[in-house]
């Protein structure tokens, strides 16, 4: 074989595929632009937009996760200060399993996330979807140790 004789078939089916790609790229970026346009005048009863929700619910986070942190490595010290036998005791123990879940929220506000995404199976269903990955509502441990 020294020429492909369906080339001429396949450079023409190359080409249109090359226009339909170069349109849709085009309404993509139209419709990113209505998108950002269209995120930003959608508010809630209000009045907040997606974009400073996102931003306030980054802030309280980060403060969250700074007193929590604080208070971690509070408890720590207080724990490693304590003797051998207070830490074995029921107390001890009672407070070790305290702090543990502190830690564990720790992680957890470290952790967590908010993801906005956009579904396009266009194919499948021939329409686009959004929807929020926000994590469930999170319960704090209790403020003391439960004795």
């Amino acid at each position: 074989m020294r020429k492909l004789d369906e080339y001429s078939q396949i450079d023409e089916n190359n080409n249109e595929l090359n226009k339909i790609g170069e349109s849709i790229h085009e309404l993509v970026e139209l419709l990113d632009e209505k998108l950002k346009t269209l995120l930003q005048e959608t508010t809630n009863e209000n009045g907040d937009n997606l974009a400073e929700l996102l931003s306030q619910f980054e802030d309280k986070k980060e403060s969250i996760k700074e007193v929590v942190c604080d208070a971690v490595g509070e408890m720590e010290a207080y724990y490693d200060d304590r003797t051998e036998k207070w830490q074995s005791s029921f107390r001890g123990e009672c407070f070790n399993e305290w702090r543990s879940a502190w830690g564990d929220a720790l992680s957890t506000f470290e952790e967590m996330e908010v993801e906005v995404f956009w579904n396009t199976e266009f194919q499948d269903k021939g329409m686009v979807t959004i929807d929020s990955g926000i994590p469930e509502k999170f319960e704090l441990p209790s403020e003391s140790p439960e004795y």
